[in-house]
């Protein structure tokens, strides 16, 4: 899994995690890829909220309870903020779960920040749900009804879709993305079909353009 820095917006964007997510290694805010964090508990989510007005809410999802109370009072202060999930990467049905309930991220709890920032960036330029390349689709692709359209948020992407899609509209040939990401050319030709397939594109140029920022 890798992150990338993309600049979205000309204010640095306010990320609060709130629960245990012990990434950074600090109490304080940790810059990574242009964006800010700030890390709180789940029992102090809505002080922070209102104290800090973030661009994204990421919670930590291992506890349901708690989680589901912090994401209740989100949503009555701020029902326009965009709100992620920290859980096990292993887990796809805790993943499943969160996307029904209006996570537009859900990242493991073992993500740094700038993995962190990276994900977030890309579900914000291809306003898309962005889901970690660890948890696994084909668990997710079982209990998910997939409804076509990249705009609505309705299409899942993976960390090796959002990172092919970088790549393509940089312009990369096959062999140049097999390169970076540390794949076979046969294994990139495999997940641009599978993006074409799943974004209804015909070609790269198509591709490009369903994904561009608008």
């Amino acid at each position: 899994m890798q992150a990338e820095k993309t600049d979205l917006a000309s204010e640095p964007p306010i990320v609060l995690v709130a629960g245990d997510w012990g990434a950074g290694g600090t109490p304080g805010p940790i810059v990574a890829h242009g964006a800010v964090l700030h890390l709180t508990s789940l029992n102090n989510v809505a002080g922070k909220v209102l104290q800090l007005h973030p661009d994204w809410c990421l919670l930590d999802v291992s506890e349901d309870q708690p989680a589901c109370a912090a994401l209740v009072l989100v949503h009555s202060l701020r029902p326009e903020l965009s709100v992620g999930a920290l859980g096990p990467a292993s887990d796809p049905d805790l993943a499943e779960v969160w996307m029904r309930r209006g996570a537009r991220v859900y990242l493991g709890l073992d993500s740094t920040p700038e993995e962190v920032a990276g994900f977030l960036n890309a579900s914000t330029g291809l306003n898309a749900v962005v889901v970690d390349g660890r948890v696994q689709e084909a668990a997710l692709a079982d209990q998910v009804a997939a409804v076509p359209g990249l705009m609505d948020g309705s299409v899942r992407l993976s960390g090796r879709e959002v990172e092919t899609i970088r790549r393509v509209r940089r312009g990369l040939a096959t062999a140049e993305i097999a390169r970076e990401l540390g794949l076979t050319p046969r294994a990139v030709e495999s997940h641009l079909t599978h993006l074409y397939n799943k974004l209804g594109a015909s070609n790269r140029v198509d591709l490009v353009n369903r994904t561009r920022q608008v």
